[in-house]
């Protein structure tokens, strides 16, 4: 029994042992770095997932081997995922999904060059360097460089760590956590501590891998951190003046007493009988006042204040108000939530954006402003701050906040940096939370004066001509047609502005009304009126008008009775959400339009959209490719037959390249032949091609290709937003001939 107990022992030791390995083994170990997941190519995710085949593969690799020879004799180099778009492997849309899914493991060259941030030939020579020099990180390199800045760097690093991008604001950080921070930890690292809740902490950081940095926080607070990313410099400018407000201001030197005058008086000098009397009674306090003497009497030095932060407005002007409800508070008194909706609505007017987008996400919050038309990523926030701050936004703007699970809508007035706004907003329960929008509108200004002069929404010489025939002509009905955000409610009061006349009665029926025009009756309808729009439009009748205006065709109940009012002989004019000027007649045929076509021949239908306007400061001439005229139908339009230019972004435009916005149009007159093939159903391409033909409509790509050539857009532009109707390339103009029909120099067109 001795040896069989002896040789049973060593196996039990040996087996509690490797319990004891492996339990420590399990345990984390915080002073040993968390080696990060491996990076794999696109590639081989592609191959995984089974967009490729192993055979494609090797294709697109034989390929992009051919491309780095060629790259080096100055060509252009192209990456694998443009390659397999190219060969048709893989849809575009498919190919933006795949990195969004995968962007944490995609390797930060080739995810810069599919942002085309940079080019291939950079990655290349980075990558080149990075090998000589062991240790440099492939970022800086590009840096030093100069193939990117640092914010297109920052956010590349965040979509493929898959971490949030935060401003880091003196407004909208939790300035108690930078108290219990050394300042001189917060400068070498280049961190900022954010907001707190849970015992989770949001810290922006420059490097969210430092995971020395994240433990020595997590230690001093007791919390696990959650890292975000912004730039180095911007996060050592907010610590600055940061520095700059902990630092008291000395009191200014008393100025030095004058010298006593001395003046000679005469002998027989005596003293003025009002000598005794002050000439500022009402400024000398009542001694025999209780409350005030001894206020008065011993009343201490004004305390010095320290000066805010740079980042920090305190002013109550640069303050929001909503509805009456100032956000402006002192240091002691301020709400991050408060700071943060301040902040958001104070760059909005800053970066002239039209709209605030505040969008839940899984992780964090995200806030997008719509800055000439286009959504730009602003920052991120804490997702801890969604719910504190929604509640707050939803108390100034009059909705109940206690209310998440269906939609809410308001319209209020505010007010900040001197600004009247009026402020839309909309709430839409979401899968992460409730997503809210607000739109910003300046009530009275500089800015809604120009929208009211019809020769400065963007009209060509000749669409302008035609235009301004129609609404001289008595009677006809006018309808502005385009998707929204594409300025049909700015040409409409425009257009209410240029008929504006003393001997004129002008009314609207408005859902809502967004713009004062002087001299005009506008009505405006809700809900609450307790009958219908449609009812409202009607009984516009009543009041002997010259001219109406109806906001929008909203319903068949709308368009009936509009009609009925243009039936009466008043000029009306009205807008429609639609693509393209064919299928808003056609489709407003079927509904009850086909009633005025029969019995009027005064119709028009103005189909537009708003592209953005090229920044004069950094634009560069450009010549576009065959492919893009041909997606445009300019068939005939030689590529290098005018001058054309390209966005490229300086500091007057926030690198954007764009800085404003401009309109291009469609006019389609409808004469005799176009109606008779509306009234008999005839298709689409049949009415384009008399359009085209005998109205002679000019497409809204050729208005825009003549704006391009002005140096106002660019071709990318135009192609992002125009409606191109593909029988317009069956009746192709050359370039030369575009511009000078645009000019209004061919006088058939007139």
């Amino acid at each position: 029994m001795a040896k069989p107990m002896l040789a049973f022992m060593p196996f039990m030791l040996w087996v509690t042992i490797l319990i004891i390995i492996c339990e420590y083994a399990g345990k984390p170990n915080m002073n040993q770095v968390t080696p990060p997941r491996p990076s794999f190519k696109l590639g081989e995710l592609l191959v995984k997932e089974g967009y490729l085949t192993t055979d494609a593969l090797a294709k697109v690799l034989e390929i992009q081997k051919e491309q780095k020879f060629i790259s080096q004799s100055g060509k252009t180099y192209k990456p694998f995922g443009q390659i397999c778009v190219e060969l048709k492997l893989i849809s575009p849309e498919e190919l933006q999904r795949f990195l969004r899914k995968y962007n944490k493991r995609i390797l930060l060259g080739e995810l810069l060059v599919n942002m085309k941030v940079v080019r291939p030939a950079h990655v290349e020579q980075a990558v080149q360097i990075q090998e000589k020099i062991k240790g440099k990180k492939l970022g800086q390199i590009l840096l030093e460089m100069q193939a990117l800045n640092e914010n297109q760097l920052v956010d590349a690093l965040s979509v493929q760590l898959d971490v949030p991008r935060i401003i880091p604001s003196l407004e909208l950080i939790d300035l108690s956590l930078l108290e219990k921070l050394e300042l001189q930890f917060l400068t070498e690292k280049s961190v900022l501590p954010v907001h707190m809740q849970d015992e989770r902490m949001t810290v922006v950081m420059e490097d969210p891998l430092d995971e020395a940095t994240i433990r020595h926080i997590e230690k001093q607070f007791r919390c696990r951190v959650l890292p975000a990313i912004a730039p180095a410099s911007a996060l050592q400018g907010t610590l600055q003046e940061y520095l700059l407000r902990k630092q008291p201001v000395a009191a200014p030197p008393p100025p030095p007493e004058p010298p006593p005058i001395q003046a000679e008086l005469p002998e027989n000098h005596a003293p003025s009988p009002l000598a005794s009397i002050s000439l500022y009674d009402a400024e000398v306090p009542d001694l025999y006042d209780t409350e005030t003497s001894e206020k008065t009497v011993s009343a201490p030095a004004a305390p010095v204040s320290s000066p805010p932060a740079a980042g920090v407005d305190s002013s109550a002007e640069s303050t929001l108000t909503v509805g009456g409800v100032s956000l402006y508070a002192s240091d002691a008194q301020r709400r991050q939530e408060e700071t943060v909706v301040n902040f958001l609505f104070k760059n909005a007017l800053k970066d002239r954006a039209s709209d605030i987008h505040i969008e839940p996400q899984e992780k964090y919050l995200r806030i997008r402003y719509r800055i000439d038309g286009v959504l730009h990523h602003k920052t991120d926030l804490p997702q801890e701050l969604a719910g504190p701050m929604m509640t707050r936004l939803k108390q100034l703007c009059a909705l109940n906040p206690q209310n998440v699970l269906t939609h809410q809508r308001n319209r209020v007035k505010a007010t900040l940096m001197d600004k009247q706004l009026e402020l839309g907003v909309a709430t839409y329960p979401s899968l992460w939370g409730e997503t809210m929008v607000l739109n910003l509108q300046e009530r009275q200004g500089t800015q809604q004066e120009l929208l009211l002069n019809l020769e400065r929404t963007g009209f060509s010489p000749l669409c302008l001509h035609r235009y301004q025939k129609l609404l001289n002509t008595p009677g006809g009905l006018i309808i502005l047609t385009g998707p929204a955000r594409s300025g049909k409610t700015s040409t409409l009061y425009a257009s209410m502005n240029y008929l504006n006349e003393q001997n004129r009665s002008i009314i609207t029926a408005e859902n809502p009304i967004e713009l004062t025009v002087p001299g005009t009756v506008q009505g405006g309808w809700s809900q609450e009126r307790g009958d219908s729009f449609a009812e409202m439009i009607r009984s516009m009748s009543y009041l002997d008008p010259d001219i109406l205006m109806v906001s929008e065709l909203d319903a068949p109940e709308t368009l009936a009775a509009t009609v009925e009012l243009a039936l009466s002989g008043a000029k009306v004019l009205t807008s429609y959400a639609a693509f393209d000027a064919t299928g808003a007649l056609l489709r407003l045929a079927s509904q009850g339009l086909e009633a005025y076509l029969i019995a009027s021949s005064h119709v028009a239908v103005l189909s537009q959209r708003l592209v953005r306007r090229l920044c004069p400061h950094c634009k560069q001439s450009e010549v576009p490719t065959r492919e893009t005229l041909d997606l445009l139908g300019l068939v005939t339009v030689e590529p290098d037959a005018l001058p054309l230019w390209k966005p490229v972004g300086c500091a007057e435009c926030s690198q954007h390249g764009y800085k404003g916005q401009v309109a291009i149009h469609e006019l389609m007159v409808i004469n005799e032949a176009i109606r008779e093939a509306v009234l008999e159903r005839k298709p689409a391409a049949t009415i384009r091609g008399i359009a085209r033909t005998e109205a002679k409509l000019v497409s809204m790509a050729e208005d825009g290709y003549f704006k391009a050539t002005q140096g106002l857009t660019s071709l990318a532009e135009v192609k992002r937003v125009a409606f191109v109707n593909e029988y317009d390339s069956q009746t192709p103009w050359e370039a030369e001939e575009i511009l000078a029909i645009a000019r209004g120099e061919e006088s058939e067109f007139l």
